[in-house]
């Protein structure tokens, strides 16, 4: 089967897929849990992948690299659009406080417990800190379900949707360094080391938005606005892969500086946010095909992950809410509302595979698969089983 003809078979399941699963109504939390963890569209993926129907095969998943590295790279230009600085600074400095000390305690949390655990398996350093890093951000879906559902309002709701924004920024910004300072490439003929690694391509990403910051007077429509950043997305992640860097990263920084540019339209934005869906659709079922479950099922892994989860968001939470003043009302087990994972730990973890080719890359890919389904099941429960009664007696919700 054709590269070009697999693309489009892809593209049909993760569309019919998600026109599918999309309808769905359900009130159980577990199995609120299973769909907005996006678990279906991996299954899907490796039902349809080399595993087990093989109507995609293998070299083909390799064939179709470039697309989604692509697709890695527009995750992370999505979430440096959150980095407007006249936005930001409409918030509290306790929020940022509070998640910023929450962030660094599940993070040095997770980084201590996995290495006591994992460094017995051979697994590397980098790995780690990889693991722990997929491991702390939180997915915004479950909260935004959360809220939308129970239609709960005051500063719990506040905190958390802040705190899943915060998460994800600063995991994608740690993921950046940790990929940028390892290793080393040859470049024209020239070894490159460690933080000099991280300039060279920190100046491609420069670049690409001086060249956008000229080219945008040049253009009248939002469509030929939106081409110019389909292309120079491109640009930023053909040079962070050719450099062994963070693609999301990358991407990410290409992102906070467009995001700070006086663009004269906002119809732009809705044409950017409509393609965010159907890519992380795709994202989803990639990560399907990739699993091997054959070779690298471990259940002791999967279970040792989410257990390390659970300790570390929940004494996260619980630290940040008695260090932090003025957070008094919020409940002591609020880390366990970010239990929900989302994509993003996926994306980590593809960007890591794509970018470094670790031997446990396809192992650290099969336990947060996995993860991401048990966790959300867990935080549902806990948003709507336990908070949602523990903020009806502090807030008129």
């Amino acid at each position: 089967m054709s590269t070009l003809l697999s693309l489009v078979i892809f593209i049909a399941i993760a569309y019919f897929s998600g026109q599918f699963f999309q309808r769905m109504q359900v009130r159980q939390f577990w199995l609120r849990g299973i769909i907005f963890s996006g678990s279906l569209y991996i299954l899907l993926g490796y039902l349809f992948g080399p595993q087990v129907f093989a109507l995609i095969q293998p070299q083909v998943i390799s064939d179709l690299n470039i697309a989604y590295s692509f697709f890695l790279g527009w995750v992370g230009f999505l979430i440096g659009l959150q980095l407007n600085l006249k936005s930001l600074l409409r918030f509290s400095r306790q929020y940022y406080w509070f998640s910023l000390t929450n962030f660094i305690i599940a993070l040095i949390t997770s980084l201590v417990l996995f290495y006591l655990v994992f460094s017995y398996l051979n697994f590397e350093m980098l790995d780690v800190f990889v693991l722990a890093v997929a491991g702390v951000v939180t997915s915004p879906i479950l909260i935004g379900v959360f809220i939308r559902d129970t239609k709960a309002r005051g500063q719990v709701t506040h905190i958390l949707q802040f705190n899943a924004a915060i998460d994800n920024i600063l995991g994608v910004i740690v993921m950046g360094i940790i990929l940028g300072i390892q290793g080393e490439i040859k470049f024209m003929d020239i070894y490159v080391y460690g933080y000099f690694n991280i300039f060279i391509y920190v100046m491609v990403i420069v670049s690409a938005s001086l060249i956008f910051y000229y080219l945008i007077k040049q253009f009248n429509t939002d469509e030929e606005l939106l081409l110019l950043i389909l292309g120079l997305i491109l640009v930023v992640v053909g040079g962070a892969f050719y450099l062994k860097q963070s693609l999301v990263f990358a991407s990410f920084v290409f992102g906070a500086i467009i995001a700070n540019l006086d663009i004269p339209t906002k119809k732009l934005y809705l044409y950017i946010q409509k393609l965010e869906q159907p890519l992380y659709i795709i994202l989803l079922i990639f990560t399907g095909m990739l699993l091997n479950i054959r070779q690298g099922f471990n259940v002791w892994l999967i279970l040792i992950f989410l257990a390390v989860h659970i300790i570390a968001k929940f004494i996260a939470g619980y630290s940040a809410t008695h260090v932090i003043s003025g957070m008094r009302k919020i409940p002591s087990s609020i880390g366990l509302a970010n239990l929900g994972m989302g994509g993003l730990s996926l994306v980590i973890i593809l960007d890591f595979h794509i970018s470094t080719n670790s031997i446990f890359s396809e192992t650290m890919l099969m336990i947060i698969a996995f993860a991401i389904l048990l966790n959300d099941i867990i935080g549902f429960w806990y948003l709507e089983g336990v908070l949602l009664k523990r903020m009806k007696k502090v807030y008129d919700t």
